[in-house]
């Protein structure tokens, strides 16, 4: 199989926050994935989301940091979450960790505006992204995207935040051993070949170009190279 770059792979923690730092790529990445139309985005430190101080050690310990975490410039958050290996219970850690975002959101806005009812109407949404190296569904499909709705009219269930109305829940998942060099799907496959690491098909976008150059190990900085040598 020809690799892009053969000694480097997009989905390695320290490549992928690398990639993940620059806003100009989340920004696209989140439009591409989640279909919303945000302009900017800011990366949010995300190393110790997760940890609970009030909790145990040992349960704290089992606690962990998301990968990246973004915020559009609506207010609406989104979780990126790259997963290497097949964890069995992968779409439940995802799903605690949406909820764990939107508790301490709500936490920070009580905080802010006192205990009451009208805490909630500032809740933002909060959606996940994964880009999972293993298979999670049982269909050929290299996208799937997910949102709350009704169940015998399709109705989306919405929330109002800032005056907009937004999905409440969205998650998408890019299973990249389902890429398929015949994809018609020219908005997605072009992340599937970022990310697996193969040869681009099209002309990728400006966004997506950045972020291969950011794979030029020759171009790291001498703090990075000591990093991913590790």
């Amino acid at each position: 199989m020809i690799l892009r770059h053969p000694g480097i792979s997009p989905t390695n923690d320290l490549v992928a926050k690398k990639i993940f730092s620059n806003p100009e790529i989340t920004c696209q990445f989140i439009r591409d994935m989640l279909d919303l139309p945000a302009k900017n985005v800011t990366i949010l430190e995300g190393s110790n989301i997760h940890v609970l101080p009030s909790m145990p050690y040992s349960a704290q310990d089992f606690y962990t940091s998301i990968d990246v975490l973004a915020e559009l410039d609506n207010g609406t958050q989104v979780i990126i979450e790259i997963q290497v290996h097949h964890q069995n219970f992968f779409i439940n850690r995802l799903w605690a960790y949406l909820c764990s975002q939107v508790n301490q959101n709500l936490e920070k806005i009580r905080q802010r505006e006192g205990d009451t009812h009208q805490s909630y109407k500032h809740i933002a949404p909060v959606y996940a992204i994964a880009i999972v190296d293993s298979n999670y569904f049982q269909d050929d499909l290299a996208f799937h995207s997910f949102s709350m709705r009704e169940d015998t009219t399709g109705e989306v269930l919405t929330i109002t935040n800032n005056g907009q109305e937004n999905h409440l829940v969205k998650m998408a998942f890019l299973e990249l051993k389902k890429y398929r060099e015949t994809s018609k799907d020219e908005v997605r496959k072009p992340w599937l070949e970022f990310f697996g690491n193969k040869p681009f098909t099209q002309e990728p976008e400006r966004a997506i170009s950045q972020a291969d150059q950011l794979l030029d190990y020759k171009s790291w900085s001498e703090e990075d190279r000591k990093m991913f040598s590790q």
